[in-house]
């Protein structure tokens, strides 16, 4: 039985290195058939009763060939007596996109009566990978018209907090005690924004996602405590606090405040002082201004 893969002809049955005449080894499993350049994907394979032609000594390697005609060895390992084995391996980031295979020497699988014979692997398909928005130019660029016009549409709603770009695609902040409805909304100014996106760069719009936030305090609160801790210095001196930087926070849900010379003390304080919309970094931090 050959396991099926590319077929190379003239390839003959052999028993050599010990193993059963006719024995086929497991077909190789791979932990995902889908893959990106620079992934990293698992071979498997399953032991069988018999004992599978070992080529050399046990010795087992792994090499990647794309649809472009390059070979590249991704892996080497030990088989057991039984053909099993286990190995982890990552597909070149030079890969090219489409059809692929991951072929194993060192394993013989039995050729059939016809004198022919396929490769011993398994078969996965590369996609383009997904770009980083945070970082990637054009990708960014393409998030940011996105961001634009997402947040000329829903930022007159009350619910709305903020936007930012994150590697995978947009974040929105929501303040509201409806999140289901005004979630969707989001969600529909998304898609609105993603349509309009020129021809050249919708495959990298298609490739971003959404991901809506709620939070307990809405921004409009939150900046006019921002305003209240800058107009409260005659307080801050009295207390020998001194702030670096402070400003509305989505990541904590606060007005985030950086004292120069932190302490517990001065933590507590300000906590008194301003309530629990807002928190404290830990850290020192050099002096600064309103965030």
């Amino acid at each position: 039985m050959c396991l099926a893969a590319l077929v190379l002809p003239g390839c003959a049955s052999s028993s050599s290195g010990g193993g059963a005449e006719g024995c086929s080894p497991a077909r190789p499993h791979v932990s995902a058939d889908v893959l990106r350049p620079g992934d990293l994907v698992t071979v498997s394979v399953s032991a069988v009763a018999c004992r599978p032609t070992l080529t050399d000594g046990g010795r087992v390697t792994l090499d990647w060939r794309d649809g472009a005609g390059g070979s590249t060895r991704i892996g080497t390992t030990t088989a057991h007596p039984s053909g099993a084995f286990d190995q982890e391996v990552r597909l070149p980031r030079s890969s090219a996109i489409g059809g692929g295979e991951i072929t194993i020497s060192g394993v013989e699988a039995p050729c059939a009566d016809t004198g022919s014979c396929a490769a011993y692997g398994a078969f996965v398909t590369v996609v383009d990978p997904e770009p980083d928005f945070a970082a990637d130019d054009r990708a960014n660029h393409v998030a940011a018209d996105i961001a634009d016009r997402m947040q000329a549409a829903i930022e007159h709603r009350a619910s709305f907090f903020e936007i930012s770009i994150v590697p995978d695609g947009l974040e929105v902040v929501l303040h509201t005690s409806r999140f289901d409805r005004e979630r969707a909304a989001a969600e529909r100014a998304f898609e609105a924004a993603r349509a309009v996106v020129p021809a050249a760069d919708r495959a990298i719009a298609d490739g971003a996602h959404l991901h809506v936030l709620l939070v307990q305090h809405d921004r409009a609160a939150l900046e006019r405590l921002t305003t209240r801790i800058a107009h409260d210095g005659a307080w801050q001196r009295r207390n020998r606090i001194q702030l670096s930087q402070w400003g509305p926070d989505s990541a904590t849900d606060s007005v985030r405040i950086a004292v120069v010379h932190y302490s517990d003390a001065a933590a507590i304080r300000l906590l008194e002082r301003y309530g629990d919309a807002i928190s404290v970094s830990t850290l020192n931090a050099p002096l600064g201004s309103p965030s």
